[in-house]
């Protein structure tokens, strides 16, 4: 029985030793940590067996792609070298999915700090990208904004993006804390960066029309001012937010566009 046992390990060993296996085993690694954490691809309710079967279809192409640089890192790899190669790159994968999924949570950021300007922040809706509960409208806009990522074919960019990382950080490259740092504080700066200069007309539009009836109200304390406010607020503030939806999908689009491909 033991030696049946070791004989066994042994042609296991040798199987994920072959070229074929190490070349899918090495792209899939990468391909699917960052896949798992990937803005929309990674949406929990997207079944598992079909984010499975997309990794993995995007990974064949990716392997015939890498053949040469996959054959030159790992000729005469033993199984040591596979394991650390396989937890580097699940890392590095997981580095570059958690980047682009920066641009998401800061514009559900964004999206509830414009809800919450309008008037309309109390009415919670039910978690639609995230786990989280949002603001109705907030779901709405962070869901449009991840549509239109794949409506324009930016999803593309993001795999492009997963076939250039190799160029930049090959196989068996042990990322650095400082490197990663950088990256994820850059990633931040942008996202937020972005997102402050899409809510700001938002924020500002709220503000004046919050001044506007304070001093209103200090003007003539005997009249309810809030039960003019609050409608007036909503009313004008669904019109504005439907008068430049346009131009805050194509700002994000823009900005997220400039990211994956320069980034």
């Amino acid at each position: 029985m033991w030696r049946t046992t070791k004989i066994a390990w042994g042609d296991f060993v040798n199987f994920i030793l072959t070229q074929e296996v190490l070349d899918i085993l090495a792209v899939f690694s990468r391909c699917g940590a960052c896949l798992m954490i990937l803005p929309g691809f990674s949406h929990e309710r997207i079944p598992v067996r079909a984010r499975l079967y997309i990794a993995f279809w995007i990974t064949l192409p990716l392997v015939a792609l890498l053949q040469e640089r996959l054959n030159a890192r790992l000729a005469n790899a033993q199984i040591i070298d596979v394991a650390g190669m396989v937890l580097s790159e699940v890392l590095i994968g997981a580095l570059l999915g958690f980047l682009s999924r920066i641009f998401i949570l800061a514009l559900e950021t964004g999206a509830s700090a414009i809800v919450t300007s309008i008037g309309i922040g109390n009415l919670l809706g039910g978690a639609v990208a995230e786990n989280e509960s949002l603001p109705a409208m907030a779901n709405l806009v962070v869901l449009g904004a991840l549509a239109l990522i794949f409506m324009v074919d930016q999803h593309w960019q993001l795999i492009r993006g997963l076939y250039d990382s190799y160029q930049y950080v090959p196989l068996f490259t042990i990322v650095d804390g400082s490197f990663a740092l950088d990256q994820l504080v850059e990633s931040l700066r942008q996202s937020y960066q972005l997102v402050l200069r899409i809510s700001t007309p938002f924020l500002m539009f709220g503000l004046l029309v919050n001044l506007s009836f304070g001093f209103l109200n200090r003007m003539t304390p005997q009249v309810p001012v809030y039960f003019l406010s609050a409608p007036f607020l909503i009313y004008f503030g669904l019109h504005f937010t439907h008068s430049v939806s346009s131009d805050l999908f194509n700002s994000f689009l823009s900005g997220f566009g400039q990211f994956i491909t320069g980034g």
